[in-house]
């Protein structure tokens, strides 16, 4: 595909055989270091249009033509934030595992000496993060019955699956994800230094965590004020 002169580049998919891009190992990062996501270069590769299609935030009726199943015909924002989340959820989950495993073998640093889970302090802690990961679980679970509700309304009804409610769905993953992030500080916090060190497992879940709240969709500030834009009849400032 070739843009008009003067127009400005759209973004696209392409398929490209694996002889014609080579991989840069610059992924060296404190966190999330299992992803993989490494540079990928390409030079001077013709790519035919056949191999090409439009980076689009929906999927479109396409999907319905293979699959039975509604959520094929979404949109890609929603549905991203969605799978995003529920890694993320999990990571934090795991950490209050840990810390449930730790209250209970750990005694406390000064007298009496008894195991952390005895003391009120860390009962508090625990309940804190239960409660923030259960309610951070609840709107997950949430967006994603919206989002199919959504997809089955467009497939069956033809009702328009909206920017707006993509983004709607998009801020409550968001918020959750919030959520899931502060049961994490209260509980990497409350732990003690050991649990910092570079082989400790919890360390590694807190690490991820921190990596994955820098990403640009996790930037909520940016997805709340676009959401508003499109509400109130204003074209957004970005895709997020």
């Amino acid at each position: 595909l070739i843009a008009q002169e003067g127009a400005a580049p759209k973004p696209v998919l392409m398929l490209i055989d694996r002889q014609d891009y080579s991989i840069v190992d610059n992924w060296n990062m404190l966190g999330m270091q299992g992803t993989g996501s490494r540079r990928v270069v390409v030079e001077n590769l013709f790519v035919p249009e056949h191999r090409v299609a439009p980076l689009a935030m929906w999927v479109g009726a396409a999907g319905d033509k293979v699959h039975p199943n509604p959520m094929y015909n979404g949109r890609k924002a929603g549905f991203f934030m969605i799978e995003g989340g529920a890694v993320l959820m999990g990571t934090a989950r795991g950490m209050l595992d840990l810390y449930d495993e730790l209250l209970r073998n750990k005694p406390m640093r000064f007298a009496p000496k008894t195991k952390l889970m005895e003391h009120h302090e860390f009962q508090h802690y625990f309940g804190v993060a239960q409660a923030l990961m259960d309610n951070a679980d609840a709107a997950l679970l949430k967006a994603a019955q919206d989002y199919m509700d959504a997809c089955t309304a467009q497939s069956e009804q033809g009702i328009e699956f909206s920017e707006e409610e993509d983004r709607r769905i998009f801020l409550m993953v968001q918020q959750a994800t919030r959520l899931a992030f502060e049961a994490a500080d209260r509980l990497f916090t409350t732990a003690g230094t050991q649990t910092g060190q570079s082989t400790s497992m919890f360390g590694r879940y807190y690490r991820d965590l921190a990596i994955q709240r820098t990403h640009f969709t996790q930037q909520m500030d940016r997805t709340a004020v676009n959401f508003a834009r499109i509400h109130f009849g204003f074209a957004p400032l970005s895709p997020f």
